[in-house]
């Protein structure tokens, strides 16, 4: 389409509030395609970006048949935390825990075979959420205890307790990254529904 000459049109009676509403709508048609083009790298920059979530709950018990001289005894009750969206990296992952009715209030917590207190995340990760040390049938379950080992070392406490004192607690986990789009909420369950729910992480 061409654009009227404007004193071709002044010339032949056309004024000049005319010619600008017939030539407008040229001007917003490339005006448009200017800001769609300009859209591509941003939209491009928001794909690439890592989308963290909650996977399903998974305990590990290879501590309970090994121990090692640094780590508590008993099974072990991780979440999994799962990248489901993004090309990029989910880079510093931190976890904090809080557990309802305690002095346990944004914890930092570990990730499975690692004490660091974050990790990179290109596909999922395990976090450790406590040991529990039932120890099958031999102990009564009002004696069995929990240990929720934590990554900070400005934390001295170790916090633990009995099944008793833990099993109706709720356990809050929120997520930290330095470029991933996090859960809008944190994840929230109570300890006993924990261990009911983990399947064994060594038959995944």
């Amino acid at each position: 389409m061409l654009i009227p000459n404007l004193q071709t049109l002044i010339a032949g009676g056309t004024s000049l509030k005319d010619t600008m509403a017939s030539i407008s709508p040229i001007f917003g048609f490339f005006g448009g395609i200017v800001a769609l083009i300009n859209s591509v790298p941003q939209w491009m920059k928001l794909k690439d970006i890592p989308v963290l979530n909650y996977g399903e709950l998974v305990k590990y018990d290879m501590f309970k048949k090994y121990p090692q001289m640094d780590q508590p005894l008993g099974e072990y009750f991780y979440l999994k935390i799962k990248k489901t969206k993004g090309k990029d990296i989910a880079k510093s992952v931190r976890e904090f825990m809080t557990i309802q009715g305690t002095d346990i209030i944004m914890l930092p917590l570990q990730w499975h075979l690692d004490k660091s207190p974050e990790v990179n995340i290109q596909d999922f990760h395990y976090l450790f959420l406590f040991s529990f040390d039932s120890y099958g049938q031999r102990e009564p379950a009002d004696i069995c205890r929990f240990l929720f080992p934590h990554s900070s070392n400005l934390v001295n406490k170790i916090y633990g307790g009995s099944w008793k004192e833990y099993k109706d607690k709720s356990i809050e986990v929120k997520i930290q990254s330095n470029n991933a789009k996090i859960p809008n909420n944190p994840f929230k369950e109570m300890i006993s529904n924990v261990i009911t729910k983990a399947s064994k992480m060594n038959e995944k």
